[in-house]
């Protein structure tokens, strides 16, 4: 190597000035178009990393603001929650004691279960071969839909607030009105169906 830089030394002591202006003229070019070419890969890296870091900014300004509705929303959910997992309402007996504080007429009920989650399928097709003693427990919404007659708007309307106006997760689910021709204020005949929520183990769904 040392032998070879000399010869190429040599060889360009042998040029006249003019040639040595040349190639001198040359390395400078192609020193100019190698930093170039590195500068330019360079700042495309340096550009795009930037516009990676504005994203990631622009993702924590999102989180960021939405975080509070994020946490309020978690927090009603929360509570919903709860109120289901202390559900221990008999439904049944508080309408009765609502119908009998209004003096309405206490009719038959008919009662329906609905489960409105699947976790125990779920989790069953997930580990199949699988034998687990953990308790799965599911949504269940317990209905009770009854008959009214001859009752004005006013004492359904209060039956319906006595009703929904508790601690417990207690909805109407289903309401038929038929009003009288000769007074649209008093109904002839009320198809009423109250709901009730509660976590419940359940079979196979």
């Amino acid at each position: 190597m040392v032998e070879r830089r000399r010869s190429v030394f040599d060889k360009f002591d042998r040029l006249s000035t003019r040639e040595k202006v040349m190639v001198g003229s040359l390395m400078s070019a192609v020193i100019i178009i190698i930093g170039a070419f590195f500068w330019n890969l360079i700042g495309n890296q340096i550009s795009q990393i930037e516009v990676e870091n504005q994203q990631i900014r622009d993702g924590i300004n999102l989180v960021n603001l939405q975080k509070a509705d994020y946490l309020k929303t978690q927090k009603r959910l929360d509570a919903a929650r709860s109120r289901i997992e202390d559900n221990d309402i008999k439904l049944v007996r508080l309408m009765e004691k609502e119908m009998k504080r209004q003096k309405i007429g206490i009719p038959s009920f008919k009662p329906s279960e609905t489960f409105l989650t699947n976790n125990r399928n779920r989790l069953q097709r997930r580990s199949d071969e699988e034998e687990s003693e953990e308790t799965i427990l599911d949504l269940l919404a317990e209905s009770q839909t009854v008959t009214l007659r001859r009752l004005s708007l006013r004492d359904l309307t209060n039956l319906m607030a006595a009703l929904e106006d508790r601690k417990e997760p207690v909805k109407t689910t289903g309401l038929e009105i038929s009003p009288l021709n000769s007074d649209r204020q008093q109904l002839r005949e009320v198809v009423l169906k109250v709901t009730t929520y509660r976590f419940k183990a359940s079979e196979s769904l």
